[in-house]
C-alpha cells in the first residue's frame, strides 16, 4: 500500500480487497446500526471506547472483530490483545485472522510468524489472544484491545483489561492513539455488559447494536439464498 486508508470508503474497500470480507454498511432494522459503522469507529480511533451488541450466530461480531483487530495490525502496525469471555473464544477470533491470511490478496509476506498463540508481523505488530484471568489481563500494554463476549467475564477481570491500552508508536514513528473494541449478546439481565452499558450511556459513548448483519445474513427463498437486506414483502 502506498498508504494507509483515509475516509470510511476507502476502509471499506480496503477490507475487501485484502481479506475478501465485505463488512455490512446497511441496517436490518431502523433503530439498528450497520456493522461497518462500528468498524470505522474504531479502526479510525474516533472514540477511545466502542461497545457492540448483536445476536449470538447471526450479527457477525467475532468476525467483525477478528477483520477489525487484522486491519489494525496490518495497516496500523498496532498490537493488538484479544480477550474472550474464554481462552476458546479468544482462540476463535485468532483463528479467524489466521484464516484470513488464506485470502486472495492478503498480504502473507508481513507474517513473520503465525501460531496459535501469536501472530507477529514484519511491521512490528503483535496479535495475542489471552485468557480472562488477572494475570493475563495485566500484562503487554497494545493501544489496541479487542474484547468479545464481555457478559462472561468477571467484573473485576474487565476492568482490569480496561487498563491495557496504551498509545504506541509505529515502525513509521506515527503515534496510534489508545483505543478498545468490546462486544457481547447481553445473554444475562444484570451482568457485565449490562455494568458497561449503563457506564457508556452515562459517559456519552458510541453503541452500536445489530441483531443481523445484512448482506452476510443469507434468507432461503423461492428464488435462493439471498442477502437479508434484499428481502420485500
Amino acid at each position: 500500500l502506498d498508504r494507509a486508508p483515509r475516509t470510511d470508503e476507502e476502509l471499506w474497500w480496503l477490507t475487501q480487497a485484502l481479506w475478501d470480507h465485505r463488512i455490512p454498511r446497511t441496517k436490518v432494522c431502523p433503530d439498528h446500526d450497520a456493522p461497518f459503522d462500528a468498524f470505522a469507529t474504531a479502526y479510525f480511533e474516533r472514540e477511545p471506547m466502542v461497545l457492540i451488541h448483536g445476536s449470538r450466530g447471526l450479527a457477525g461480531k467475532s468476525r467483525t472483530l477478528s477483520i477489525l483487530g487484522l486491519t489494525k495490525a496490518a495497516i496500523k502496525g498496532a498490537d493488538v490483545n484479544i480477550l474472550g469471555g474464554s481462552l476458546n473464544q479468544s482462540n476463535n477470533i485468532h483463528q479467524t485472522m489466521r484464516d484470513a491470511w488464506d485470502s486472495k490478496n492478503a498480504p502473507k509476506y508481513m507474517v513473520q510468524d503465525d501460531s496459535m498463540t501469536l501472530i507477529k508481523l514484519k511491521n512490528g505488530a503483535k496479535i495475542r489472544p489471552l485468557t480472562a484471568s488477572q494475570k493475563t489481563v495485566r500484562g503487554p500494554h497494545p493501544p489496541f484491545l479487542l474484547l468479545d463476549e464481555i457478559d462472561e467475564m468477571d467484573q473485576t477481570i474487565l476492568d482490569a483489561a480496561l487498563g491495557q491500552p496504551m498509545p504506541q508508536k509505529n515502525w513509521m514513528g506515527e503515534v496510534i492513539d489508545a483505543q478498545t473494541t468490546m462486544s457481547s449478546t447481553w445473554q444475562y439481565p444484570d451482568k457485565t455488559f449490562s455494568n458497561m452499558y449503563r457506564r457508556f450511556q452515562d459517559e456519552n459513548l458510541p453503541i452500536f447494536t445489530w441483531c443481523l448483519a445484512a448482506t452476510i445474513t443469507g434468507v432461503i427463498t423461492q428464488r435462493g439464498e439471498i442477502p437479508i437486506e434484499e428481502v420485500t414483502t
